[in-house]
C-alpha cells in the first residue's frame, strides 16, 4: 500500500498531486481554506488614482494571490502596461515568496522581501516613513499588525482587499480528514498557509477532537510546513514537531516528507 500525503491548500491541486505521485506516493486533497472574490472597487479606484498622481511612495503586497488579483482587477480601469509603469514609480515590498515570484513574473522587482511581516519590519528600521503614503494590497484577513506598525512609524496607508478566505462550507469533508488522521490512515499532512493551520485547529476544537488530533500530529502523522508563517501558526497551536524546508517551496517540502516517510 502506498504512503499517503494530504494537501490542504486551496489551489495548485493537480500540479502538486502529480508531483507527489511521481515520488511514488498517494495524494489526498482536503482544502482547509475557501477563497472567494471580494473586490472592493471603491478602495481599488482610490488607490489607483493615488498611483496615477504619483502620491504613493511604497506598495506592499501581502500574498501571491493579492498580486494576481491586483493586476487583474486593476485592468478594469487601466491597461496592464500602464499599471506596471505606475508601480515602477514606487518602491515595491513583498511579504512571502509567492508574492515576490508573482511580481517578478510580471517584470516587477520588489526592493524589500521577507517571509513574514515581522522579518519585513526589521528592514523598515532603515526607512523614514513619516508622512509617506503606502499602498497595501491585503489578503482575505486584514492584518492589524501591519497597519499598527506602519502607522507607528508615521506612515499613511491606502489599502484595498480583493478576495476573502474562510473555513470550507463542507465541514463534513474536514471531519473525514480528522477520521483518517486519528485512524493513522495518512502518513503526512501539509500546510501551505497560516490560515489553513488556524482553520484546521478551529474545526478540531469545534468537534472536540483537538486533544486527540494533537496526540497524533508530528508523531504518527508527519506535519509539513512550507515556511515560517505556517510554522508560527503551528507552534501557536502547540505543534512543535514539523518539517520545514530550507527553501520555502511546496515541491521541496513534499520531497522532504517523502524522504522522511521512506526512512520510517
Amino acid at each position: 500500500m502506498k504512503a499517503k500525503i494530504v494537501l490542504t491548500n486551496p489551489r495548485r491541486h493537480e500540479e502538486l498531486k502529480k508531483f507527489i505521485e511521481s515520488l511514488g506516493l498517494e495524494c489526498l486533497i482536503y482544502p482547509l481554506v475557501e477563497i472567494n472574490p471580494k473586490v472592493d472597487r471603491d478602495s481599488l479606484q482610490i488607490l489607483l488614482k493615488s498611483l496615477k498622481a504619483r502620491e504613493i511612495r511604497y506598495m506592499l503586497f501581502l500574498t501571491g494571490q493579492a498580486v494576481k488579483d491586483f493586476l487583474a482587477y486593476s485592468q478594469e480601469f487601466l491597461t496592464l502596461e500602464e499599471l506596471k509603469e505606475l508601480l515602477n514609480y514606487t518602491e515595491i515590498w513583498a511579504r512571502g515568496l509567492k508574492a515576490k515570484r508573482n511580481l517578478e513574473k510580471e517584470g516587477l522587482k520588489p526592493k524589500l522581501f521577507a517571509q513574514t511581516f515581522k522579518e519585513l519590519s526589521y528592514l523598515f528600521k532603515e526607512y523614514e516613513l513619516k508622512d509617506s503614503l503606502i499602498g497595501v494590497v491585503n489578503y482575505g484577513i486584514v492584518d492589524d499588525e501591519v497597519y499598527k506598525f506602519l502607522e507607528s512609524k508615521g506612515a499613511k496607508i491606502l489599502s484595498t482587499t480583493l478576495y476573502s478566505s474562510s473555513i470550507p462550507k463542507d465541514e463534513g469533508k474536514v471531519l473525514e480528514l480528522f477520521n483518517l488522521i486519528l485512524k493513522r490512515e495518512v502518513n503526512a499532512i501539509t500546510f501551505m498557509s497560516a490560515l489553513s493551520v488556524d482553520n484546521f485547529f478551529e474545526l478540531a476544537r469545534k468537534y472536540s477532537l483537538i486533544d486527540k488530533i494533537k496526540e497524533v500530529m508530528g508523531k504518527e502523522v508527519l506535519v509539513g510546513s512550507v515556511g515560517p508563517v505556517s510554522s508560527e501558526a503551528l507552534e501557536y497551536h502547540g505543534i512543535k514537531d514539523y518539517i520545514m524546508p530550507e527553501i520555502y517551496t511546496a515541491p521541496i517540502l513534499l520531497k522532504a516528507l517523502a524522504d522522511k516517510i521512506r526512512k520510517r
